[in-house]
């Protein structure tokens, strides 16, 4: 299996870095980024949207 590898310095870690100030966004978002050089390679929702999605069901009362 191939190894993710920084695009900048060929770093081979990795780290989410949680964001809440992104200009003209308001949600925080995480940065996958590499733990060497900092190189941002990806960027996701800070929170696992099917967890959500649960939380909100089990509120409502619905069960699946």
């Amino acid at each position: 299996m191939a190894m993710s590898k920084c695009p900048k310095c060929d770093g081979l870690l990795f780290e989410a870095v949680v964001k809440d100030n992104v200009y003209n966004y308001n949600r925080s978002l995480a940065f996958i980024q590499c733990r060497t050089c900092g190189c941002v390679v990806g960027v996701t929702y800070q929170q696992h949207i099917p967890s959500v999605l649960d939380l909100i069901k089990q509120k409502l009362g619905i069960r699946t």
